[in-house]
């Protein structure tokens, strides 16, 4: 084909090399942006994109009048396309369950802060100060779950933030059900209880941080596409 092509179509895909490469750079550096401060939601949003740039690239593998340009629209192609598929498959997860793993936790807590029947004053005053924690961790979880329960439009260091305070708090609570356990045989089941969802929320709250780990694995891939494309507009 090389062969055959008219200075002008070499002319024409010259400019179109220099074109994709400079579009590329453009477009990769406002996703690493996004990557690095954005939420999910944002991230997501950039896979139609990629997948196009793909295609194009792909199609381009076929066309370009110069063989040996060929082989780096297509490492291209693959990279970008890579990048789209892993996107694509970070939009599609369920994070619905860290919400109602929050509430659970809540909702056990919630049980350690009342009083039970027939409590006598003394038993009053010596719990007084582990239900005033356990209603302080209640509230907390009650932040955590609303924030939980829009988590793909959060930003990437609030949800960084808001698993380690998870972690902390999972922790120290923890520590706080056996003080508690001692004077409040019934309170200490409840924190068990808690403990368990936390648990469970801390599981989903790894879920959601494998998600910006697999976007900085597309940061890469398209790092490797830019590279790619720069050999391509080389002279």
């Amino acid at each position: 084909m090389s062969d055959t092509a008219s200075p002008e179509y070499e002319e024409q895909y010259a400019q179109y090399r220099q074109q994709s490469k400079q579009e590329f750079d453009q477009y990769f550096n406002d996703f690493e942006r996004t990557v690095q401060q954005g939420s999910l939601e944002d991230i997501t949003q950039w896979k139609d994109l990629f997948q196009q740039l793909g295609q194009g690239y792909g199609e381009a593998a076929q066309a370009d009048p110069k063989e040996e340009k060929r082989q780096g629209w297509q490492t291209a192609a693959d990279n970008t396309n890579f990048a789209a598929q892993t996107l694509s498959a970070i939009n599609d997860v369920d994070h619905s369950g860290f919400a109602d793993a929050l509430r659970s936790a809540q909702e056990s807590i919630g049980n350690v802060s009342n009083e039970n029947d027939g409590e006598s004053d003394e038993q009053k005053s010596t719990l007084r100060d582990h239900r005033a924690r356990a209603s302080e961790t209640s509230n907390q979880l009650d932040q955590m779950k609303n924030q939980a329960g829009d988590i793909k439009r959060v930003q990437r260091q609030d949800v960084e933030r808001m698993r380690n305070d998870m972690r902390d708090m999972h922790q120290n609570t923890q520590s706080t059900s056996t003080e508690h356990r001692n004077a409040d045989e019934q309170a200490g089941q409840h924190y068990d209880t808690a403990i368990q969802h936390m648990d469970n929320a801390n599981q989903w709250g790894d879920q959601v941080g494998g998600c910006f780990d697999q976007s900085d694995a597309s940061v890469e891939a398209l790092k490797a596409a830019g590279d790619a494309l720069g050999q391509v507009a080389a002279n």
